[in-house]
């Protein structure tokens, strides 16, 4: 990969993270590779330079784009499952603010129909942050769990059954400790601006010693 593709050197550590301490299985470490370098290929193609200048939109027109084969919707779905897994660490690692890749996910991958996939820009993330009246309790509230969504790359689920207990702090970092489907925890450090968010709501609802 070049390096306009990978963008700094903590994404070049992130893959290195990615497909040799995530991915066990050989086989689908090989396959992983194959799908996530072709689509940073073809972006990189596009003009996109960085990591975080990756859309949506360009994961929904990359797999409407993918030739069909014998296995076509499989080969799909697993190169969704790959670009999906991939971004996820991004995200973790604060190189891309959201995963591209879950709206895709939520389209089925239609092959008909190119470009449909909504267009998430940082501009649009932002003006939502900003446009959440913050005077009442209700609005912190709400603007803590939409920047834990967009920060963090999470599920409105996951988000919603967090509990205040998981929030851990070590050594003056934040970290939000998310449950997966496997019930082993995902722990991803909290950005500074979603910091503030959560403490702001926390210190404001008086729910120190509750539940958010």
């Amino acid at each position: 990969l070049t390096d306009a593709a990978l963008g700094s050197h903590a994404a070049a550590t992130a893959w290195d993270d990615f497909f040799q301490g995530k991915i066990k299985n050989s086989h689908t470490r090989v396959q992983y590779e194959r799908h996530v370098r072709r689509f940073l290929a073809w972006t990189e193609q596009r003009g996109r330079k960085m990591l975080a200048e990756i859309t949506a939109g360009d994961v929904g027109t990359y797999l409407s784009l993918l030739a069909p084969e014998k296995k076509g919707l499989a080969n799909k779905k697993q190169c969704l499952s790959a670009l999906r897994k991939y971004f996820n660490l991004q995200v973790e690692r604060h190189i891309c603010i959201i995963n591209p890749a879950l709206t895709a996910e939520t389209e089925r991958v239609p092959a008909d129909q190119e470009g449909k996939t909504p267009n998430i820009t940082y501009e649009q993330v932002w003006e939502l942050h900003t446009s959440i009246d913050t005077s009442r309790v209700q609005g912190k509230r709400d603007l803590a769990a939409l920047a834990t969504l967009s920060l963090c790359g999470r599920r409105a689920n996951e988000v919603a059954s967090l509990n205040l207990e998981d929030i851990e702090e070590e050594d003056g970092e934040w970290f939000l400790v998310f449950l997966e489907k496997n019930n082993k925890d995902s722990r991803i450090p909290v950005s500074a601006d979603l910091k503030e968010y959560l403490s702001d709501w926390i210190s404001t609802a008086k729910i120190r010693d509750e539940e958010p």
